[in-house]
């Protein structure tokens, strides 16, 4: 008599996520671990996934991720679990769920939970993570502690340097958070209040990382002009702080600008050739998405959301606002695209060019853009179509790079519907393998497996995840190699990709024949172990 496993995976081949080529076995699962790979057509098992003609390789791993507060609305996360997403890095760009306090904390809260519709309220990780588990989730989530967090609660949106006690219960704050079950640092340093802070000051936050979780992520403080600057501004925080160095979606914006990223892989791999860790996290896609404040110069934003609108309320301050605007974001507000707001009045625009938006409403662009920031009190996003393909192929192919989605969890229905989402927030990971595996060649399907499980994992200090292996924990993909596509673009961007059977959290199946089976087997990962 055989063993007894509660699923098996019959017939595949195996892409392991070390990069090694396929090989054709089973894989017998029990409980949420894979406990035996190989011929098992002598055992017994519940359930049979037949992935004949199929591959089968770890879940991806999402470098990069915005599910925070989205995940507290709907549990599945079903635009992340469709296509093949087992785990994914929340709390990034210097914005995470907790630390939250002070008024920071209010104005914070108020913000994004109104944008969910939520009714909820936390201030510490361990709350958090309470709520999340309580409600429960379909896949694993690892929480960075966000620097806009950690400053924003003690010196709120004050642009000010942090003085030595400022900076000593800063850093109480992170060590605090980190101890509680935070993987890292994250910052923004293009959003307030993270901005404000200088290289010196985040580099004595960062420090507070040594032993406790060395890896340090930053949203560089410019992605266009500067970007050489801002790359290097990240290696010298990491070198004086002792830690690791993630560049997030790392990326050059607007034509003059073009081929800079080639720089920046250089200067990562002169790091690492110095004995400095660092790495960069990319999504596939030459168009970024962020919010449209994002637009106005960084003065603007100095006091949070009350000193931002009363701002915009300000002739002369919306007059002085104009001349920077075309200095951040955009150059040319045909390539910039409203994607969401949350009055009705204004869905007409989702999806309008600024430019079409503006002649629409009969105003010059930056009037318009100030005039529906007002109005929706700044909950709107916007895509920017800055970037080129070269660029996106070079870093995608680095041996440097993992793939990050820069996505949050989202379903087509509900208030998780809203809007025309960046289509990488249903489509990341099989564009991979669709667009620079199949049509371009820039990777081989074992490469861009690994890119997407095992070098993540190891990255991220996973012990037993990322890696098809025995004792590993059963998060899976099964998918057809020469199927495999994204079908989400910037008109009709919620749209779930095709290719995948089967998606594996823990052991359990939450995405079965292009359905959600509403297992929330996933949990809040801690970094010495579940």
């Amino acid at each position: 008599m055989g063993r007894r496993f509660d699923l098996i995976i019959k017939g595949g081949e195996i892409l392991d996520g070390t990069g090694a080529g396929p090989f054709r076995a089973d894989i017998g699962i029990a409980g949420n671990r894979i406990v035996s790979t190989g011929n098992l057509g002598g055992d017994e098992t519940e359930h049979i996934i037949n992935a004949a003609g199929l591959s089968v390789c770890p879940g991806f791993i999402d470098m990069h991720g915005h599910s925070d507060i989205s995940i507290l609305a709907d549990g599945r996360a079903y635009s992340l679990a469709a296509q093949g997403v087992t785990t994914q890095v929340i709390g990034c760009c210097g914005f995470s769920a907790a630390p939250l306090q002070g008024e920071y904390a209010r104005e914070y809260l108020d913000e994004v939970l109104r944008e969910y519709g939520l009714d909820l309220r936390w201030s510490s990780l361990p709350e958090y993570i309470r709520i999340v588990e309580k409600s429960g989730v379909s896949i694993n989530l690892i929480p960075l502690i966000g620097q806009g967090n950690i400053r924003g609660s003690v010196m709120d949106y004050n642009a000010e340097p942090a003085d030595p006690e400022k900076l000593r219960r800063m850093g109480a704050l992170l060590v605090e958070a980190l101890k509680q079950g935070g993987w890292g640092l994250s910052t923004g340093l293009i959003y307030s209040p993270g901005c404000f802070a200088k290289e010196n000051e985040i580099a004595e936050l960062s420090a507070n990382l040594d032993g406790l979780a060395p890896f340090y992520a930053s949203h560089l403080r410019s992605e266009s002009d500067t970007l050489i600057e801002a790359v290097t501004e990240a290696l010298n925080i990491g070198k004086k702080a002792g830690v690791r160095v993630e560049i997030s979606h790392l990326k050059a914006a607007y034509s003059g600008n073009w081929g800079k990223v080639n720089t920046a892989l250089k200067l990562l791999e002169e790091a690492n050739a110095a004995g400095q860790e660092a790495g960069c996290d990319v999504y596939p896609y030459s168009a970024s998405c962020t919010g449209l404040s994002s637009v106005m110069p960084e003065w603007f934003m100095e006091g949070g959301l009350e000193k931002f609108l009363t701002r915009l309320r300000d002739p002369s301050a919306r007059e002085k606002a104009k001349s920077g605007m075309s200095h951040g974001f955009t150059r040319d507000w045909s390539k910039t695209m409203i994607s969401s707001v949350l009055l009705e009045k204004n869905k007409f625009c989702e999806g309008m060019r600024v430019s079409e938006y503006a002649r629409s409403v009969g105003k010059e662009p930056e009037d318009a853009v100030m005039d529906l920031l007002l109005e929706e009190e700044c909950v709107v996003s916007a895509i920017y179509f800055s970037m080129c393909e070269e660029d996106v192929e070079a870093v995608i192919k680095h041996p440097l790079s993992v793939i990050g989605s820069d996505s949050e969890a989202r379903c087509p229905e509900g208030v998780l519907g809203r809007g025309k989402p960046h289509p990488r927030t249903y489509g990341t990971f099989p564009r991979v393998i669709a667009k620079y595996v199949r049509e371009r060649s820039a990777l081989t399907l074992p490469e861009a497996v690994r890119k997407m499980t095992s070098m993540t994992a190891e990255r991220l200090g996973l012990k037993d995840r990322g890696q098809i292996r025995e004792n590993y924990m059963a998060d899976i993909v099964v998918f057809s190699p020469g199927d495999i596509k994204d079908t989400a673009d910037f008109i009709d961007p919620k749209r779930f990709p095709d290719g995948i059977k089967a998606v594996i959290v823990n052991g359990v199946p939450v995405v079965y024949e292009n359905e959600h089976t509403g297992a929330m087997p996933g949990s809040v990962l801690k970094r010495n172990g579940r």
